[in-house]
């Protein structure tokens, strides 16, 4: 059974590039800029396939009809998308593919780009993996409920980078949401799920008065 994903979603809406930063001028960084990547007029959309069987790896291009090989990796049991990279989850850990076509949504206008596919590295968290992310972070909650923080720049750079571990274990996906992190606890096996507020150094901030008695997705 062959493994597909679409890449082309929101990879989060980076409001950094939306106005020049202090003491620069509009003409010195053009609006939208990223560099390495080429921004086009349309969505880029590219389709990332596995063969969990024999491991063949391919992304095909829906703008150009070209399709790219990438090394192979057996053993897939899920393939997820966060909008730019593709995550093969296997029994020994989560492969990193940078599929290299996403979209950043400016509020009242949207960016397309495109850049160069490349593997980005390994994570150690295997099957049942969640990952989520934002345009700074990217969060990875392990099956066991241990969840690591990736920076965003440093996944767009091709490498996994150093993580920052979370304290204690999470009852569902760790969410990366308006510059903080949004967990679900436990207090003890059998409590109902609590909502966490983390910053995005892993302290502590709020503990809001609510419950998610059956958290999924």
């Amino acid at each position: 059974m062959a493994l597909a994903l679409l890449t082309a979603g929101c990879a989060g809406r980076d409001d950094g590039t939306s106005s020049p930063k202090a003491g620069s001028t509009t003409s010195a960084t053009p609006h939208g800029y990223v560099e390495g990547a080429q921004e086009a007029a349309e969505q880029q959309s590219r389709l990332v396939l596995n063969d969990p069987g024999t491991g063949d790896t391919r992304v095909l291009d829906l703008i150009t009809g070209g399709t790219h090989e990438e090394s192979r990796t057996r053993g897939t049991t899920e393939l997820t998308t966060d909008g730019r990279f593709g995550y093969f989850h296997t029994p020994d850990g989560t492969r990193v593919l940078d599929a290299g076509a996403w979209t950043v949504d400016h509020g009242d206008h949207m960016h397309y780009y495109r850049t160069a596919i490349r593997d980005t590295g390994r994570l150690p968290a295997g099957p049942g993996a969640r990952v989520r992310g934002d345009a700074a972070v990217t969060a990875v909650t392990g099956e066991d409920g241990r969840a690591t923080v990736h920076r965003r720049a440093d996944l767009e750079e091709g490498r996994v980078g150093s993580p920052r571990t979370l304290p204690g274990t999470h009852a569902g996906a760790v969410v990366p949401y308006a510059e903080h992190l949004l967990t679900l606890t436990r207090d003890g096996r059998s409590g109902t799920p609590k909502v966490t507020v983390y910053d995005r150094e892993g302290g502590r901030v709020a503990s809001p008065d609510a419950t998610c008695e059956d958290p999924a997705g």
